[in-house]
């Protein structure tokens, strides 16, 4: 999948990445089909590297805001089930 992938601790230093989807999710974790994504500000802080975002470890893929449908689901994951659309953090 693509990825924006800060790369340096300074100001700008992101690319696009090819970066490997993650299937093996642990007991708690979602898989997520993602169809569309916003920029957060915590995004834009780590684009800058203002001081408040220098606790990130780097590289890092960027990007939180999104929404999409359950691919795949841990499995202690009781409210949810595969199928299920996310809209911005809810679930329906």
């Amino acid at each position: 999948m693509k990825a924006i992938v800060k790369t340096k601790r300074e100001y700008g230093k992101v690319e696009i990445k090819d970066v490997p989807i993650i299937c093996d999710l642990n007991s708690y974790e979602l898989l997520i089909d993602v169809e569309s994504a916003a920029i957060c500000g915590s995004d834009i802080h780590s684009y800058e590297y203002v001081p408040s975002s220098y606790f990130i470890k780097i590289p890092v893929i960027l990007g939180h805001e999104f929404s999409g449908v359950v691919k795949a689901v841990g499995k202690e994951v009781k409210r949810f089930k595969i199928g299920d659309v996310n809209h911005g953090g809810f679930i329906k």
